[in-house]
């Protein structure tokens, strides 16, 4: 399990010059929001019962933590959502941002929300199951797709020199 964390941290950063040549300061500050709001959420997502799964003694119990959280987390991150495509430009306005900060971030803090939630809710499981070698992987893997993720919409930033979300949501 350290070895899998060692990798995904050193995987993070040597992607870390190649990110900040493809990313203005910009860019880092509206995913440095992103990121804010998105660990906020997730202390609220299931409501914390994704550490209560590795403590029942039995599997079934476990198992029952498990589906609660998963549940919870995509109700919680549906309310979320709800609230953004309602109030999307007063969120904006409350959170002090800039006027043109773009919307369709708002749209998919929910999504990284639940995505990270779930996947805290499924590394728990796979910890009780002593599935180390498949916790590493699960890290490795995670932050893998994060920097593929990053580097491809850098790449698409290039082909016409903004970002397609920010495209959508300026009105």
């Amino acid at each position: 399990m350290i070895s899998g964390s060692i990798i995904a941290q050193l995987l993070s950063i040597l992607l870390r010059p190649i990110l900040t040549r493809l990313f203005s300061p910009e860019s880092f500050g509206i995913y440095s929001v992103y990121l804010s709001l998105v660990g906020i959420i997730i202390v609220f997502s299931s409501l914390r019962y994704d550490d209560a799964i590795v403590l029942p003694k039995s599997d079934k119990e476990s198992t029952n933590l498990l589906g609660l959280s998963l549940i919870l987390n995509f109700l919680i991150n549906l309310i979320f959502f709800s609230l953004v495509l309602l109030f999307g430009r007063k969120i904006i306005s409350f959170l002090n941002l800039p006027s043109n900060f773009p919307v369709a971030i708002l749209y998919i803090i929910p999504l990284g929300a639940f995505l990270f939630s779930t996947y805290q809710s499924l590394n728990s499981w796979l910890i009780r199951r002593r599935k180390f070698f498949s916790v590493s992987l699960n890290k490795l893997v995670r932050r893998s797709s994060e920097g593929a993720s990053q580097i491809s919409l850098a790449i698409l930033k290039s082909f016409n020199g903004e970002y397609p979300l920010s495209r959508m949501s300026r009105k």
